[in-house]
């Protein structure tokens, strides 16, 4: 039978209790062999870098991650309504899934495509920032410079603010952080990641440090200085991947980006999820890719809106709400689509989203012409998820019927005179209501009181609280 003998009266030797237990103490240094700890995250070298800690009260807390900004580009075009592209000389363009920089091959010294969000993210002291890239670079070209994070920067001067991956004019990758004074901060060398091939760039912005890694693991990390008041001087940037030549290069260097994240983590601030959609940039009232871009409402700059004709099959409007006007018509019980706008529907090249409808406001008045010897009742309500613009459509093995909710009823007593409004609505929905990637949302028009008056014009505005998801 196998024994440890008691060596406790020996250096080094290992002790048992009087029951023959053999008395362990783990080491606490990652270079000891055998060491033990509860890994938060593990660098290139296995070793434990940030342990998973607990209150002086021995109590373990728990964190989760806040998305607040995500762009894939599995689409057909880049979105104005969260990018800017700032261009000299170089290209961008959208394929196989991908933002591809310098799509035009530039050589030329000074060129330069810089992708810039609209948004810029903080970097909270309460929780630790997360940035990310995926990218895949397919060369390295001796002059050109690629840098991928959350960053300040024009032309191609060096940022003044945040932090970031950077392939220098060498080739050689680099973690960079903007320190107290304007100068960068930098890792060591960082071992190139297969080229051809893509890797997630990931950067987290904490208290005391920041971290880079790539593919979840931790390849440099930089520390707080002795005077800097926080590890990214700027506080806030946006998120960006620039890519531009310091010399003319002997072939062109081309940049794939397939997604940006941004998320903060270990903080709570209580955001809803509709916004965490408004700071990711996915506000109903603006185009997606695939569908549309810019605002949805229909509300031409300093225009009057086109009548509508009221139709049951067939849209008055095919956008998100907005400006309204039509002739009165004769009282009926038709249901009229005055407006149906369609959610962009899935293809290979654009992301299927559904548009959640939180509530509606509508708002009537009349013009030209006074109400004529009938009053005129306007029933209003919404459709929502209709797999076609018909009113008429019904639920079938490929086809899906408008679901209906009321808003309310407006009304014009006989002889109400031009600029008369009748009573606002204003519906907000407890749960919000879903339209699926190409059907239907309706707003929908009954008048079964009115009198047929060409000169008498009734206009309004439709408002949507709605967000992308």
């Amino acid at each position: 039978m196998a024994y440890v003998e008691d060596g406790s009266a020996i250096a080094g030797g290992a002790a048992v209790d009087s029951n023959h237990n053999l008395k362990v103490t783990n080491p606490t240094s990652s270079s000891q062999a055998g060491y033990v700890a509860l890994a938060g995250v593990i660098d290139a070298n296995r070793s434990v870098t940030i342990p998973i800690s607990a209150s002086t009260q021995g109590l373990l807390g728990t964190g989760q991650a806040s998305i607040d900004w995500e762009e894939g580009f599995s689409a057909s075009a880049i979105s104005p309504s969260k990018w800017s592209q700032v261009l000299t000389t170089m290209t961008t363009s959208v394929s196989n899934n991908a933002v591809v920089l310098n799509a035009g091959s530039s050589l030329a010294s000074g060129a330069v495509a810089r992708l810039v969000s609209w948004r810029t993210a903080e970097t909270p002291r309460g929780a630790d920032r997360i940035i990310g890239w995926r990218a895949m670079m397919p060369n390295l070209i001796a002059g050109a410079i690629t840098e991928l994070g959350m960053f300040t920067a024009s032309g191609v001067t060096s940022p003044t603010g945040g932090a970031f991956f950077r392939y220098a004019a060498d080739g050689t990758l680099r973690g960079v952080i903007i320190s107290i004074s304007g100068s960068e901060n930098t890792t060591a060398v960082i071992p190139t990641p297969t080229l051809g091939v893509a890797h997630d760039y990931v950067i987290l912005i904490g208290k005391t440090s920041v971290i880079f890694q790539i593919d979840d693991v931790v390849v440099g990390i930089i520390s707080l200085g002795d005077t800097s008041p926080s590890p990214v001087t700027s506080e806030s940037g946006p998120f960006c991947a620039r890519l531009y030549n310091s010399s003319a290069t002997a072939s062109a260097q081309l940049v794939y980006l397939y997604r940006s994240v941004g998320a903060y983590y270990g903080g709570n601030y209580g955001y809803t999820r509709p916004f965490l959609a408004a700071l990711g940039g996915d506000v109903g009232s603006q185009g997606v890719v695939g569908g549309s871009t810019g605002s949805l409402a229909n509300y031409a700059n300093s225009a009057a809106p086109a009548s509508a004709t009221l139709s049951n099959t067939a849209a008055g409007y095919t956008t998100l709400g907005g400006q309204f006007q039509f002739a009165a018509v004769a009282g009926a019980e038709t249901d009229y689509a005055l407006f149906a706008f369609q959610v962009p529907a899935q293809t290979a090249t654009n992301q299927g989203r559904t548009l959640l409808v939180h509530g509606v406001t509508i708002d009537t008045f009349n013009t030209v012409a006074a109400v004529a010897t009938t009053a005129t009742v306007l029933q209003w309500a919404v459709g929502y998820d209709s797999s076609a613009v018909s009113l008429a459509t019904a639920d079938a093995a490929a086809a899906k019927a408008r679901r209906v909710v009321p808003v309310g009823v407006q009304s014009f007593a006989v002889g109400a005179a031009a600029g008369a409004q009748a009573a606002s609505l204003n519906v907000k929905f407890a749960q919000p209501l879903p339209i699926n990637a190409g059907n239907y949302f309706h707003v929908i028009l009954k008048m079964p009181i009115g009198t047929a008056t060409a000169t008498e014009i009734f206009r309004g505005l439709v408002g949507i609280d709605a967000t992308w998801e």
